[in-house]
């Protein structure tokens, strides 16, 4: 995906704004928003866990399907990307390790997932994961251990994968 003749890694703050509204860069199978980072807001160790599965999740869904864009830090509105709101990175190598390391409970292995930062006005970001379409489908996590899920991406939803997607 380009904005603005851009590829992805070299995306500012002015190109993000293209969205904004933009019913051609709707949530679809390929672009996900999402405002915030959840498992940041969550000081219980239960409901953290389940926001960091929910995260893998997303990242499956997308390389199970034909791979896409998660944007951190846009607010949508019906589908549409509504706000640049951005989230606090303190050290933004230090959120992609993190990140990485989350994602290595994905089998049979990582899929292959791109971070870029859009460092916006107000001091804080946009992380946008390009996520490649898998080349070893189907991608499952385990959530819990023992209990494993299947996820696609079919137009702006994460969905569980039939028998035959599998």
């Amino acid at each position: 995906m380009k904005i603005n003749n851009k590829n992805f890694q070299d995306w500012t703050e002015e190109d993000l704004k293209v969205l904004l509204h933009n019913d051609a860069y709707r949530e679809n199978n390929f672009i996900d928003y999402k405002v915030d980072f959840a498992p940041f807001k969550c000081e219980d160790k239960n409901k953290k866990k389940e926001k960091q599965a929910e995260f893998r999740s997303d990242v499956c869904s997308l390389a199970n399907a034909d791979g896409g864009y998660i944007f951190y830090g846009i607010g949508e509105d019906a589908g549409m990307a509504g706000a640049l709101v951005g989230i606090v990175l303190s050290n933004p190598d230090r959120f992609e390790l993190d990140r990485r390391n989350e994602l290595q409970a994905i089998r049979p292995v990582m899929p292959e997932v791109e971070f870029t930062f859009v460092r916006l006005n107000n001091e804080k970001h946009v992380v946008i994961l390009h996520i490649q379409r898998g080349l070893y489908k189907p991608y499952i996590t385990e959530e819990p251990e023992g209990d494993f899920h299947f996820y696609i991406r079919h137009g702006n939803k994460k969905q569980a994968m039939s028998y035959t997607e599998m």
